[in-house]
């Protein structure tokens, strides 16, 4: 059927679970193979941690069990925290090891989402993600309905949902914990009230995931324009083939309404 018809919710959940997949193996092998001994190398990243221990350590937070295993204390008394959060040295350590950390979670997150959701696009060549290739869905432009456009691609990535739906959340999940989650609350919101169905990085993009099973997607309005003649003119060709079987369908019924009655008088003679 000629139109554009917005994703079903659960095929794009379904399509966001499979990237986030692929973004979550890309991460911990980039973390593992290069961004931990780049932080080593760098901030001393290990060595940080080391003397944060050792602090909790000589404060009793914490202590090495028989088998070296690193364990925290479960029952310690406010006094101590108090004291521990208190010292400037400590301070210092625990700011530089979150700073660190920011850095490490935010370039293994660009690295897998590059992968899940620009580089995937471009090799297809057609805007889609392999959740949404996988998931038989198609990417559009919300202004013109027609095939997205690279910066748009660029724009979903960068801006939509790596600066603002994953960085950004990241940050204020750090300063205010689990509220910090409203901005990927309010996408999800949307992209389920919203009528074709738009999360945030979709509007910021100007972009709209679609099916593929319904929607012809189009490279330019000519090409559009075209099959819309085609097809309405395949329509006007049905509707006359149908007006036409209509006229035959009660020509023929006039023929037997004709004969009907005839048959009716012989048999009223031979009764006779």
């Amino acid at each position: 059927m000629y139109g554009i018809y917005p994703a079903k919710l659960f095929g794009r959940v379904a399509a966001f679970v499979l990237d986030c997949i692929i973004i979550f193996v890309t991460l911990v092998a980039f973390e593992n193979l290069v961004m931990s001994k780049i932080s080593n190398k760098v901030w001393d990243y290990d060595n940080l941690m080391k003397q944060y221990e050792q602090y909790q350590i000589d404060y009793g937070i914490a202590y090495y069990d028989e088998d070296g295993n690193y364990v925290s204390v479960s029952d310690v008394s406010d006094e101590t925290w108090d004291a521990f959060k208190s010292n400037t040295d400590i301070q210092k350590i625990a700011a530089k090891i979150s700073y660190v950390g920011m850095i490490d979670i935010s370039v293994d997150l660009f690295v897998g989402e590059l992968i899940a959701f620009l580089i995937f696009p471009i090799i297809f060549k057609d805007g889609r993600t392999l959740g949404l290739k996988m998931m038989h869905m198609g990417l559009i432009g919300t202004s013109n309905g027609l095939r997205v456009k690279f910066w748009q691609v660029l724009a979903r990535f960068l801006v939509g949902l790596y600066a603002v739906e994953s960085v950004l959340t990241v940050g204020l999940f750090y300063l205010i914990g689990p509220f910090g989650l409203v901005i990927v609350l309010a996408s999800t919101i949307l992209m389920f009230a919203t009528k074709k169905h738009l999360a945030l990085h979709d509007i910021i993009a100007g972009t709209q995931v679609v099916d593929l099973e319904r929607t012809i997607i189009y490279d330019n309005p000519g090409e559009r324009e075209a099959h819309a003649a085609e097809y309405a003119k395949e329509k006007e060709h049905e509707e006359e083939k149908r007006r036409q079987n209509a006229m035959k369908y009660s020509q023929n019924s006039e023929k037997i309404g004709l004969i009907l009655p005839r048959d009716e008088d012989e048999k009223e003679k031979k009764d006779k």
